[in-house]
């Protein structure tokens, strides 16, 4: 990942990806937009596998981040609160 080549297009499903972090593994990606939903991405495949959602409390995300260990994943959004 260090030749500064684009290693893949993740495009979000509605909205706007406004935050966006890497696994420590690299293999998978998590983004958090405007529409109150996390999206954890296949890099490879740039496909969905899993979607964390937010409700009964929806959220515009700008943050999200992982855990070292790449079990946990948190987002901070415009309701004040933070979600894990």
């Amino acid at each position: 990942m260090d030749t500064g080549e684009r290693a893949a297009h993740l495009k979000a499903r509605s909205g706007l990806n406004s935050a966006v972090t890497v696994f420590p593994d690299v293999r998978l990606s998590a983004s958090g937009g405007h529409d109150g939903e996390i999206y954890n991405w296949d890099v490879a495949t740039q496909k969905i596998v899993r979607v964390l959602s937010t409700a009964p409390y929806p959220s515009r995300h700008f943050s999200v981040t992982v855990s070292s260990g790449g079990k946990t994943v948190a987002s901070a959004g415009d309701r004040g609160g933070m979600w894990l």
